[in-house]
């Protein structure tokens, strides 16, 4: 953090530990710290005040925790530090950080813990950097890994149990000398704490009390619910281990040698067999305990790409000498690139050049050529299309329209998804390369649902589908019959599949998911097997593709940030300054900035946060409350919000009253004037627009299918939405329309998907996103009065017509979300980090 120092407190003439930061605190510091300040227990360092960039602590002399030869002196310090814990858990904090440096031993035997509270407050912490860093620094912050819980070294949520495992290393450190996991770098230490059982204590030094092993060892349980449950019951078993230990109930050691030949001869004969016994029992211990060996080991990663943006969706040549992938951009949907690079060390070739969105890159079977999905738009038509471009550098073709996700099987047909008449409800196909004898594999049962990924099993039985529901979120995958008879089953973790394959000879079913709010690669044993995790850490590991002769596989790790900035008079800033930020709305007066945060872009539960524009001061609207999306009421006072359990709920800002829900069964709301609220309801094989008011709440749908509602006008008149015409259900008539609300017929302002805005006022029209609009820009016009689109032909809105027309014109940032004028806005700002890694299986 910074430099510590002894000071003296002038006013009242004590000695104390000033802790000066390299940079300045925040405000959500400031308030944690000052909720540790409030604890007062002689087992805790206190924590006198907090400023800026400072700490002022209490000032202690002594040393840090180490390996304790007399069992009552460690029994005693164990107790006093489970003692602190209880103290600090009670207060609801948690520590995060427990180790031996910020645990002191002064001169007369006092426990005294440092930096309670502290590993809480600040962001990030070695956690991140040391995963960020472990493929390439070997030896980050080892010191720092080795006392993390597996919850930690997963990114997962901790709580106060955290800190009980942390105890129970420090524990074992101090009764052997040495560390329960070890390793050279980081990454082994990972992968030692997620997957190994530590040697038992007693095997180490024999002399420990038998009730202190037991304490450490279920403080070492690495399923927190079967771990202690809380310091209060670590504390009563140190206590009784230290009754038991001061009345000699428990014999510990081989007694004194005395005086006399054959005594001695018998006493170390004695010693001898006590010794051999309890050698033998740690080898039976460390056979019978032994880990499963692990599936991947980080310390065997190798990198086959070093950029600096992301290098995502790998896939390799069928011989394993070359592989595919997507450089700068999302591995679905990507503004980026296809390439090529011959492994392992040959240059890295880009192959196409097309601002077309992309993904699924895959190499035909003999390796000559790559075919990908393109999704394309013009003046006739909007579609997912199969391309294809040779290895080595050529001309990119449409090999076949309306296949997506295409895939080769053994028996030279190909398996790819398909559009129906509906909209976008897309499912499996399988026919020949030149699309003969098309058949129906599997389609998913609601219109907005849709299946973009299918890989045959080696044995052309069954396939592995990774889909999307009703709401475009992604499901866990699918595994069916490649006969069409029928829906198959869910396979692999219960959370959002990106991507699956096979291992050459069909044993083994491969996954990346998120679960949890972490994507990790995952594996589960054909047919009947139980979903593996074989990847960790607080790294994404994302898209995986198989090596040829199953030793191996290659996937895209690293992570991605995102943030909201704000656009003023004063410039521009960052507002957010943690986790993964988007969905930005200011407020009506311009002072406030609303917007959803998540961990990181994997997780699923995002938090409702507002910062004030001017002093940089941040908070959660609702603390605890997942929120999916959100609108801000007319008058500033209220919000609407959807969870990912499609239900709709109403709160005040000011939280005079809890959230209320109105609804079940719909999402994205918009407020369309001051009581009332359009959603899209989700219900039957499609979705709809409805409506709600928020006195009597009931969903009263109408109109026609629709995919996705983006939002009410100024006015309330119109609502926008992606749909289909009156006249047409088919891909090629996707567009977004203005639907009238009070009657009349819609008009289009896009062919296929664009998103657009209007200022408060109603007087800016903007275009934030659409699939043929210039990547990073939004084209805005000014409105007169009454007016609610700029003057320009149907679909010309993805055009950038803004040139010539007065008022208009190009903001460079995609996806703004406008303020009270033209010149106020936020946007979003991120980047990615992600290189191909090939990984080892055992």
């Amino acid at each position: 953090m910074g430099e510590v120092y002894r000071a003296t407190d002038t006013r009242l003439g004590r000695t104390v530990a000033l802790k000066v930061s390299k940079d300045p605190f925040s405000q959500r510091f400031e308030r944690e710290a000052r909720a540790v300040a409030s604890l007062n227990h002689p087992k805790i360092c206190q924590l006198y005040d907090v400023g800026p960039n400072f700490l002022v602590m209490e000032f202690i002399r002594g040393t840090p925790v180490g390996r304790v030869a007399g069992i009552p002196e460690l029994l005693d310090q164990a107790a006093q530090i489970a003692d602190g814990l209880v103290a600090a858990h009670a207060a609801g904090i948690v520590h995060r950080d427990l180790k031996p440096a910020n645990i002191m031993v002064t001169a007369d035997g006092q426990v005294k813990i440092l930096d309670f509270g502290l590993a809480l407050m600040t962001a990030p912490t070695e956690v991140a950097i040391a995963t960020a860093t472990v493929l390439t620094h070997p030896g980050t912050t080892v010191g720092t890994v080795a006392y993390m819980s597996p919850e930690q070294a997963r990114g997962q949520e901790v709580d106060a149990r955290t800190d009980l495992w942390s105890l129970g290393v420090v524990l074992y450190e101090m009764a052997t000398g040495v560390r329960p996991f070890e390793g050279p770098t980081s990454a082994v230490i990972f992968e030692s704490i997620l997957r190994e059982t530590p040697v038992a204590v007693r095997a180490r030094n024999p002399g420990i009390p038998l009730e202190l092993e037991r304490v450490i060892t279920r403080l070492l349980e690495k399923d927190r619910e079967t771990r202690y449950q809380s310091a209060a019951d670590v504390r009563a078993d140190l206590k009784r281990a230290q009754r038991d230990s001061s009345s000699g109930a428990q014999v510990t050691a081989a007694p004194p040698i005395e005086t006399g030949s054959g005594r001695r001869h018998f006493v170390l004969a004695g010693g001898a067999a006590v010794l051999a016994a309890a050698a033998l029992a740690a080898a039976a211990y460390v056979y019978t305990h032994r880990a499963v060996p692990p599936v991947t080991s980080p310390s065997e990663y190798v990198q086959l790409t070093n950029f600096t943006d992301a290098a995502v969706a790998p896939a390799l040549s069928p011989d394993g000498r070359m592989v595919a992938f997507i450089r700068g951009g999302e591995s679905f949907l990507s503004r980026g690139q296809i390439w090529v690079k011959l492994l392992p060390n040959g240059d890295a070739l880009r192959l196409t050049s097309s601002t077309d969105l992309k993904y699924a890159p895959l190499f035909s079977p003999d390796g000559a050529h790559i075919v990908y999905t393109q999704v394309a738009q013009d003046a006739a038509r909007m579609a997912f299309d199969t391309w294809t471009v040779p290895a080595l550098g050529g001309e990119p073709r449409r090999l076949l329209p309306n296949a997506s996700g295409l895939s080769w099987m053994g028996d030279g047909n190909v398996l790819f998804s398909e559009v129906r008449g509906a909209g976008v409800h897309m499912g499996i196909v399988t026919a020949s390369e030149s699309r003969a004898g098309s058949r129906d594999v599997y389609f998913p049962g609601h219109d907005r649902a849709m299946a973009h990924f299918s890989s045959a099993s080696p044995d052309l039985q069954n396939a592995l589908i990774v889909e999307m529901d009703r709401t475009g979120i992604w499901q866990p995958c699918r595994l069916v019959p490649l006969d069409g008879k029928s829906a198959g089953r869910k396979v692999g973790p219960e959370g959002g599949c990106t991507a699956a394959a096979w291992s050459p000879e069909g044993r083994w079913m491969y996954f990346s998911a998120v679960v949890d709010g972490n994507q990790h690669l995952w594996r589960q044993s054909f047919p009947d097997g139980a979903p593996e995790q074989i990847t960790f850490g607080t790294t994404e590991e994302e898209g995986l593709t198989i090596a040829p002769d199953g030793k191996s596989l290659i996937t895209s790790i690293g992570t991605s940030r995102s943030a909201v900035w704000i656009h003023d008079s004063a410039g521009e800033r960052a507002i957010s300054t943690e986790g993964y930020a988007y969905g930005g709305r200011v407020s009506r007066d311009g002072r406030r900035l609303f917007y959803l945060s998540r961990r990181d872009q994997s997780q699923s539960a995002a938090e409702l946060r507002v910062t004030d524009v001017a002093t940089g001061a941040s908070e959660s609207v609702f603390p605890g409350q997942a929120v999916d999306d959100f609108d801000l009421s007319p008058d500033g006072k209220a919000v609407v919000f959807s969870t990912r359990a499609t239900q709709i709920w109403i709160a005040p800002l000011d939280r005079s009253a809890p959230p209320r829900q109105l609804a079940i069964g719909a999402d994205q709301p918009f407020f369309r004037g001051a009581n009332e609220i359009l959603v899209r309801h989700l219900s039957g094989a499609a979705n709809t627009l409805a409506t709600l008011t928020i006195d009597q709440p009931h969903l009263e749908p109408f109109g026609g299918p629709i995919i996705d509602n983006y939002g009410v006008s100024p006015d309330g008149k119109w609502v926008l939405a992606a749909a289909y015409p009156p006249t047409g259900r088919n891909e090629a008539d996707i567009g977004t329309f203005a639907i009238p609300l009070d009657g009349g017929a819609p008009r289009r302002l896009c062919r296929g998907f664009c998103v657009v805005r209007w200022s408060y006022d109603g007087r800016a029209f903007y275009v934030v996103r659409a699939i043929g609009l210039p990547e990073g820009r939004t084209m805005f016009w000014p409105l007169a009065a009454g007016q609610s689109f700029p003057a320009l032909a149907a679909d010309e809105l993805t055009q950038d017509l803004s040139r010539g027309v007065k008022g208009a014109g190009t903001i460079e940032h995609p996806l703004i979300a406008p303020g009270p004028s033209p010149g106020t806005y936020a946007f979003v700002q991120g980047d990615s980090e992600h290189n191909l890694f090939r990984i080892p299986l055992h």
